[in-house]
């Protein structure tokens, strides 16, 4: 029988249905779904994602270099007065010194540049492809999709954070849902607003915690560890001519290692999904284990659009998505 029934067919029908089961049992979900979503250029340009993550990749490449930057950008007093307070010569190797001790840092098996630039690889890649958890009941009287979290497993990640609803945002809706007597089912028009960007960070905080046991500014503060760079520095003599300043180099790094969280974090928080919008979504219920009853949805298919803001406007969006109870 190939014509479609609605869910509530499906319900009452459930004798001669691939999806059967006793009426009280909740073989309708919910199932937990990831629906992979790909950006394209016209969704977001890679002169816009560079942005985002540049301050993470200039850390990478010369962690002293761009903590001085990011003091001087914000006009910190802390490099002010070091710039009145010490010698010329000594001034100019402070970098060098800066990071020599950054370079015997490790984090997770790796060098702190290194980590670093796979934290800008993860902010990346949340901005060309991400998953979205969510929760869908094929309840024929109330049927439900709620976005519930966010899934790493495009970054390469096992590892999902949930949350909920906050101001501007729209994660609920009650699609029409028709499932076929064969396990086809179709999911009707579906809009949700998301704070992408502040919600991706949140995934790479819990990302970082993965790898090396803490989010990212307690990960890259301990690592760093300011007192200790700023103890050993203020140490350093050209002849008899000493750094000192043990509290303004520790001041300075403090800073300016909340300064490079904030500015990527802050930036990557300015994207978000004024319209997710799921026009359509057609996919197969499918009963993996025999007993007559739905369990899994394969093969979901989304017809898609997004505008994640920048006055970029709605574009296309290629998107999948499975799920399992």
């Amino acid at each position: 029988m190939n014509r479609a029934l609605s869910s509530s067919l499906f319900i009452s029908s459930i004798a001669t249905s691939l999806l059967v089961g006793c009426a009280d049992d909740p073989k309708t979900g919910p199932y937990e779904l990831v629906s992979t979503v790909d950006m394209t250029s016209e969704s977001i340009s890679p002169r816009q994602i560079d942005d985002i993550v540049a301050p993470l990749r200039d850390f990478s490449m010369n962690p002293a270099t761009t903590l001085v930057a990011l003091a001087e950008a914000a006009r910190d007093p802390a490099i002010t007065m070091l710039r009145s307070e010490v010698a010329g010569t000594l001034l100019a190797r402070l970098p060098g010194w800066i990071n020599e001790e950054v370079q015997k840092v490790t984090l997770g098996g790796k060098s702190l540049p290194a980590f670093a630039d796979q934290l800008a690889m993860l902010a990346r890649t949340s901005l060309t492809r991400f998953a979205i958890h969510s929760e869908l009941t094929l309840d024929g009287d109330a049927p439900a999709h709620r976005i519930v979290g966010l899934d790493m497993s495009p970054a390469g990640l096992d590892a999902k954070i949930t949350f909920g609803a906050v101001d501007g945002e729209s994660l609920d809706q009650a699609p029409v849902t028709t499932v076929g007597a064969d396990g086809s089912l179709m999911l009707g028009d579906q809009r949700f607003t998301l704070a992408y960007g502040k919600r991706a960070w949140e995934g790479i905080d819990a990302a970082a915690t993965q790898l090396v046991g803490d989010a990212v500014r307690p990960a890259l503060g301990g690592a760093v560890n300011c007192p200790a760079v700023a103890k050993e520095i203020a140490t350093r003599c050209l002849l008899d001519v000493c750094v000192n300043h043990e509290a303004l180099i520790r001041d300075l790094c403090e800073s300016s290692l909340d300064r490079l969280v904030a500015s990527v974090r802050d930036r990557l928080s300015e994207v978000k999904l004024d319209t997710l919008h799921f026009s359509q979504g057609t996919a197969r219920v499918v009963d993996t284990d025999g007993d007559g009853a739905g369990d899994e949805i394969a093969d979901g298919v989304w017809t898609a659009e997004i505008d994640v803001g920048f006055g970029l406007g709605v574009h296309a969006a290629p998107a999948k998505f499975s799920g399992a109870r």
